[in-house]
This record gives structure tokens, sequence and C-alpha cells, in this order.
């Protein structure tokens, strides 16, 4: 047995055994640069053989004589051991084998490749090689390296008469080595020469973007970024810190066309410092100027809230409406109607002063005494409900009436006791000689929690200058009950100048952080977020309330069921990620359904309509929407059906009515679970 060993001085040994046991001969060969690849081959020839070694694989030098033994059986058996080199506890050695071959003398010798070349190809990380034909070759293997002399491991073999390979290398911007042997059964080649080139690299390198802006956001508690584009760019990272000087970390990327990018969910009256570094996956460029702000604070109870506690999340026993964390008894509903901060400029809690106090005492309107009520407005609490009420028996029930109309007032003295507030001085609504006691108080209710429209701005889902409404399919179904010449509506501008009021719940107050969603299958998940059992009034300067709860309607009889509550309308965000979006807003009105009953929103109006319109939201695959009309009467007066309309889409849908006798609308579906969300719902008043 001829044996090649790797000796305790990192050199060859070989050694001659003419049974496993007894050891004929030991031949050193000397230590060597083990991180070079050695060759190691030993040739027989009858009972005598002969071990070489080589660097490089085609120039060999001899370990030591050849040695002939008697009795070598004709069969040769080629295997691999792996010993640690020692006896007793030593360590194991470890080593790796490969282009291992056995030549029986029945293959002819392998020739020489005698030219390699690599050359960047026209694809991201392609290296293209070609390489000439190495005689009696049926195969040629690949190998590659990040070091010019070492290191190299196969990456591909590829069958004779092909000579070239293209690579894709792992990494762009990065000079890669190849060589190439060439084989048959039982002879390989010397490696080819080493030949280098980076793949293809379709990527520039990205400089700094500029023209960039952090503003408060439109949401409150947010800051919105944007950014011009880097041309080479293909990710933007957002980097922030709380001071210009940093230190900056990563907030998010951003993936290039968007420019864009919303902080949300941030803690008050502190300023937020950004910078954006885009890149591409070989180069990164330069940050950009660094900007700042705060985030921002809406003029409402919310932004009251979210300024005075640093938050947004409601603190039990601290931020609610009826809290009074400062001891004196006043709730924050109270104070932010009055407009008392709750803290002094320097943070300290601050009591509220008698004088700014509802105080009640006695006018005199002509000869009539009159029991008055003084307090301090805030202009900017336009979110909330303030009423006086007034009551001869405190055991009975109490009567509202508005202190903001000119009739209820003695006095209105604005920007007083300072800028932004008003003093009001209303008077009861009968004289003080009327009873023998009366009582009177100042009421402040919150209408956060019920949505509001928004004053002013034109709601276009499209994006365009107008309202669209684009009715693709419009199947009538049903009768038509009245003389009205109905005209469905292509497009139409809805402004607030032509009396028009759009009813957005996306910028609804109160709703900016709602985390509800539906799920896939169009329900909703894991619960409502508004409950409207004793209907949702949207409160409007212009139009009075549009009143929303759930109903039932049965097509057969023309019937419009009693209002349930048992079920509700909810204030929804939009469906879960990964499943198709509204296409209109991420907020609507939705009605959960009942098995076998059409179920719907029915929007009670306080006027009759001369226009209507709605964005029909699908939340699930081919569901047919149903709106119908109602007069003043409760009556149906006409029924429009859609065909399926498909998930993740909308329908706009407008109706003119001539002759105003549109006075409230049911929209629904056949059934099954909630699929369709309203948004977006326009309307004009009657003349």
């Amino acid at each position: 047995m001829d044996m090649l060993t790797i000796g305790n001085d990192f050199g060859f040994g070989r050694y001659v055994r003419s049974s496993p046991t007894l050891q004929s001969g030991f031949s050193w060969v000397g230590s060597f640069d083990m991180s070079v690849k050695q060759w190691l081959r030993i040739v027989r020839s009858g009972n005598t053989t002969t071990t070489f070694t080589s660097t490089n694989g085609s120039t060999w030098a001899a370990i030591g004589s050849p040695v002939t033994q008697a009795g070598i059986p004709g069969t040769a058996y080629v295997g691999f051991i792996l010993a640690s080199g020692q006896v007793g506890s030593a360590p194991l050695g470890y080593a790796q084998f490969d282009s291992v071959t056995l030549n029986t003398g029945s293959e002819p010798v392998v020739g020489a490749i005698s030219s390699l070349t690599a050359a960047t190809g026209t694809s991201s990380g392609q290296v293209v090689l070609n390489w000439s034909s190495a005689s009696n070759a049926t195969t040629y293997q690949i190998e590659r390296s990040t070091e010019a002399g070492r290191g190299f491991t196969k990456i591909a073999t590829v069958t004779a008469p092909v000579l070239s390979y293209t690579d894709n290398c792992p990494q762009l911007n990065t000079t890669y080595y190849y060589r190439v042997m060439a084989f048959n059964p039982g002879n390989n080649s010397a490696f080819s020469q080493v030949a280098s080139a980076q793949g293809y690299n379709p990527f520039a390198p990205v400089g700094s973007v500029t023209n960039v802006l952090a503003t408060p956001g439109a949401k409150i508690a947010e800051i919105n970024l944007s950014w011009n584009a880097e041309p080479n760019a293909t990710m933007y990272a957002v980097e922030v810190a709380s001071s210009a000087a940093g230190p900056f970390y990563q907030l998010a990327t951003v993936e290039a066309p968007r420019l864009t990018f919303t902080d949300a969910n941030l803690p008050a009256g502190e300023y937020r410092y950004y910078r954006i570094l885009p890149s591409n996956p070989v180069y990164t460029g330069t940050p950009s100027a660094v900007v700042s702000s705060m985030p921002f604070v809406p003029t409402s109870l919310a932004g009251w809230q979210y300024s005075t506690f640093g938050t947004t999340v409601y603190i039990p026993g601290l931020s609610g409406n009826l809290d009074a964390p400062n001891g004196d008894g006043i709730p924050n509903l109270m104070k932010y109607a009055i407009g008392i901060p709750l803290n002094d400029a320097s943070g300290n809690p601050l009591l509220v002063p008698p004088t700014r106090m509802p105080l009640v005492g006695v006018s005199t309107v002509g000869d009539v005494d009159y029991l008055s009520l003084s307090f301090v407005h805030s202009k900017l609490a336009t979110d909330v409900r303030t009423v006086v009420e007034v009551t001869s028996d405190l055991g009975a029930a109490w009567t509202e009436f508005d202190p903001f109309l000119p009739a209820n007032q003695i006095s209105r003295t604005d920007n007083f006791p300072t800028v932004g507030l008003e003093t009001i001085v209303a008077r009861d609504i009968q004289p003080l000689s009327n009873s023998d006691k009366r009582f009177m108080r100042l009421k402040v209710t919150d209408l956060s929690g019920v949505l509001q429209v928004v004053g002013g701005t034109q709601i276009d889902p499209a994006g365009g200058a107008t309202v669209t409404w684009n009715n693709p399919h419009f199947n009538f179904s049903g009768s038509d009950l009245s003389s009205e010449p109905f005209e469905p509506v292509a497009s139409v501008a809805m402004t607030p100048a032509q009396g028009a009021t759009i009813l957005d719940f996306e910028a609804s107050s109160g709703f900016g952080a709602v985390p509800y969603q539906l799920n896939a299958s169009g329900v909703l998940n894991p619960s409502p977020v508004l409950s409207t059992d004793k209907g949702l009034k949207v409160l409007s300067t212009t139009v009075g309330t549009v009143n929303a709860e759930w109903r039932s309607y049965d097509m057969a009889t023309n019937t419009l069921g009693a209002p349930d509550a048992t079920k509700a309308v909810y204030v929804i965000r939009d469906r879960s990620s990964g499943t198709p979006t509204m296409v209109s807003g991420t907020q609507g009105l939705l009605a959960t359904a009942a098995t076998g009953v059409n179920g719907g929103v029915y929007l009670t109006f306080q006027r009759h309509l001369s226009k209507f319109s709605v964005v029909i939201n699908s939340n699930a695959d081919n569901y047919s929407p149903l709106v119908i009309l109602f007069d003043g009467n409760g009556l149906p007066i006409r029924r429009y059906y859609f065909g399926g309309v498909g998930w993740g889409q909308a329908t706009y849908f407008g109706i003119a009515s001539p002759n105003a006798l549109i006075r409230s609308v049911w929209i629904g579906q056949n059934g099954g679970n909630p699929a369709l969300v309203l948004d977006d719902i326009s309307f004009v008043p009657a003349p």
C-alpha cells in the first residue's frame, strides 16, 4: 500500500506498507504553503508505485523513489483516509479533496487549454468566459475566486464541445478571477491561465437629493417629508435625529419612484430632524441637507389633548374629557371650550381663576329682567357643541338654547379677554318673573366622535378639478313611482360655492388613527370602530344634519325596514394590507349584513336634494350595489341596480333631481358579508 499523508510540519509524507500494520518505508517531502492547493498523484506500473506532488497540476515532483512490492493484487483500490496524525487525544485534522480522477491507462492524455478570456456581459452581474479547446477533453471545469492566485472554488462544469460560460457574479462592482481545467474520464489538463473581469453593472454612481421638505402632516401627530428624485437612485433611506448635529439613524426606506414619507404617531412639541440618503444596489450617495419640523397639531379637541398631554393615546385619569388632572374639578373638555390651558408657560398646573368661570347673573333688557350667563368661549373650539341649559326645577328636564344666536345674547365681545377668545353674555329664554326660581348652566359636548363635514373642501377621488360621477352600467330594475325626470350624471363640478356638501370620512375629525380594517373577505376585523345604533349625525353649517342608520330593504315589496338597534353602521378603515385597496380614501361607512337580508346604509337629509353622489367601494368580488331613492314621506321613488363590481374597484354614482324629491337614500347589497364601503358622499340641497 502506497499512501500520502500531511505531516505534522504542514508538509507531505509518503508511507509504503506491505500490510496495514507494517511500514516498509517513509519519505518526507517537506513543508508547503498549505493555503495553496496541492496536487497529489500515485502512479502504479505492475507492482511498482511512484508518488508525486504538484502545485499546479502540470509540473510534478516525485516523493522518494519508486517502490516495488511483490504480490500486489491486479485490482486497484483508491480511497481517502483522514486522521489526527498522532496517537492519543490529538485533535482531528481536516482536508478537502476535489478533482479526483482515476486513470486506468485506457484514456488519452488531455491537452492544454491555451487561452482563456473573461469579459463583462450585457446583463446585470454577468461575466462571459471563452477558452480554447483542449484535445481529448470531454468536460471543462470552471473555477472562480476574488483573488488572483488563491481561494478558487468550482462554480460550473460544461460538456465539450462547449467552450464558453456566462457567470452571474454574486456582487456587482467586484473583480472576479477565473480558471478552467479540461477532463476526460481518465485524465485532466493543467489549469488554464487566470482571466479576470467585473460583472456588468447597470447602475451609475449616486449623488444627493435636493429640495428636501419637512412639514407638519395632514393628520395629527404626523410630519410629511418630500424630496426631488436622484436619477440614479433606486432606494431612499429616511434618517432621523433629535438634533441637527445627529446622531442620525435609519427610520425607514422608500423605493423609487416614490419621493414622500410620513412619520406618524410622534410626541407633541418636539422638533424632528431628517435627512435623505439615496442609494442603488451598488452605490450609496451622500446624505441630503438636514430639515426639521414639528408634528401637525390641529385646532381641535384632539389637537388640544395632543399638545397638552403629548400623545394621541388616551391616558386614564389624565387626558379624558371628564378628567380634571389639576384637581380643580374643571374637566378637560370645559377647559378646552373656554380657552384655558392645562399648564402655564413653565409647565406648572394652571388653576382656573374665578373670573374665567361661567358666571350667572341678572341682566335687564328694556325693563325686563332675565337670568343671564357670562362665559368665555374659544373660537377655535369648533368641534364641540356649547349650549346653555335652563330649568325651573332641578328635578325636571333641562331646556337648552343656542347662546350664539344674537336673539339669545345680551352682549358678545370679540377677542376678549385675549385674541382667539370671545366673551358672551347669554340671556334666559324667559323673563325672570315667569318663575319663582330659575337655574342656568353651560353644557359642552364633544363632537369629535361625530363625523364632521370638511368645510370648504372639494373632494375629488380622481384627483382632478371636479367630483366625477362615472356610471358604467346602469341596469335599471323596479318601478319608477314618480314622474321625476331623474338623470344619471356623468360628470359635474361639485363645489361648496354651489351649495354642495361633501362628506369626506378620511379627513373627518377624530378618526385619523383608527386601526380597525376590513379583512380579505370584506368583514370587519376585529371589531367595529364606531357603532351608530342611534343614528350617526354629520354636522353641517349649511344643510343641517345627515342621519345614517342601518335598515333592511325588501326588494319584492319595495319596503324599507325600521332602524335595527341590534345592527349598526360603522366607520372603518381600508381593507388589510396585501389585498386590493379601496380606490377612494381610507375610511368610509359600512353597514353590517344579515344572512338573507338586504342590509344597507340609510341616509336621511334635513332638506330635499337636487343632486346626490357617492363613491361605492367594493370589498368583495362581483357584488351588486343597490341604490334606492326615497321622497319626504319615506316612499321609494326610484331604484338602481349595478352589475357586479370587481374586487377593490369603485363606482361613482351621481343623480340629478330637478324637482328635488329626494329626501333619503338607501345603499346596500343582496345579503352576504358587508362588502360596500361608502365614501365622498356629495349632495346639493334644494334651493
